[in-house]
């Protein structure tokens, strides 16, 4: 396993020190509240300014995310048209992978959710001001683009229902390019996520629609980065990525399947989701997979 292995990071300096100091070179920055109002690019080099001075390599910036009584909101497609607080995230995150791709010299990501199938979002009229948005960003910041990334079937209020948990990230991304007529709109493959989904039919008594080699077969030809955790939800609950020795086994399979589909693809290592300053984990993971790759080399 050879692709590069990136650390998620809150915009905290003392979490980004101590991630250099566990020796991660890249880095996707996850950002919170503050960032759903419309903030300056004054404002911008001003809450970053200590961090910047780190000069961490940025290779996506994940769009806001709030957690409210137990309930994650995510910067959803879908609702940009109806949510200024969506959309304001969405912007604010444009204009800083913007600055991190121009500083190092690549193009950076703005990881975003989505919640309803392509032909729905039709059927709503939704596409049309989903396109107008891209396409003035896109414009705007020419070495930024977006992914979408996969989410579980159930919400964290277990009782949202999120139909983007299939292929709808996929679908989405190549009507969007087709749309554009070039390709800047990519997809996240989320392995927890993506286990979670599968349990849920399992759980339902009702066959997946999709094994996990088929979501690294059909995600691989638009994904541009793993988030990489283990498959049953602990990171979600303990703050940890798993894969101890009882799950050797899928450890084994999902690095097969990032060598057999996704060998150039970025690697995040997934820690709790509303606390990404859990460093020992990250290193911990990093190092069972890179002993892994030795092992196995």
């Amino acid at each position: 396993m050879k692709n590069n292995l990136v650390a998620k990071t809150s915009l905290n300096v003392d979490s980004l020190m101590d991630l250099l100091w566990r020796d991660f070179e890249k880095f996707e920055i996850h950002l919170d509240d503050t960032y759903r109002k419309p903030i300056t690019f004054i404002e911008f080099e001003k809450l970053t300014r200590e961090f910047n001075k780190l000069c961490p390599d940025i290779i996506a910036i994940h769009a806001p995310v709030t957690y409210e009584c137990n309930k994650d909101r995510h910067v959803d497609l879908n609702m940009l048209v109806n949510d200024n607080s969506m959309l304001a995230g969405i912007m604010n995150a444009f204009m800083m992978a913007g600055y991190y791709a121009a500083k190092y010299g690549h193009k950076v990501g703005v990881i975003v959710n989505m919640s309803v199938p392509v032909d729905i979002t039709i059927d709503k009229g939704e596409l049309g001001f989903i396109y107008s948005t891209l396409t003035s960003l896109f414009k705007q910041y020419s070495d930024v683009d977006l992914y979408i990334e996969n989410s579980t079937p159930i919400g964290s209020d277990s009782i949202t229902f999120r139909n983007a948990h299939l292929l709808e990230p996929v679908q989405m991304a190549n009507t969007l390019n087709d749309m554009i007529g070039e390709e800047r709109v990519f997809t996240v493959l989320n392995t927890c996520h993506m286990k979670i989904s599968i349990g849920t039919y399992l759980a339902l008594n009702l066959k997946a629609p999709l094994s996990v080699n088929d979501y690294f077969k059909e995600y691989s030809s638009t994904c541009k980065l793993i988030h990489f955790s283990n498959a049953i939800g602990v990171a979600a609950k303990n703050g940890h990525c798993g894969f101890d020795d009882s799950e050797d086994d899928t450890l084994k399979q999902f690095i097969s399947l990032i060598e057999d589909y996704m060998s150039n693809v970025d690697v995040v290592l997934e820690v709790k989701e509303d606390d990404y300053n859990i460093h020992t984990e990250a290193e911990k993971l990093k190092g069972v997979l890179e002993k892994y790759y030795n092992k196995e080399n």
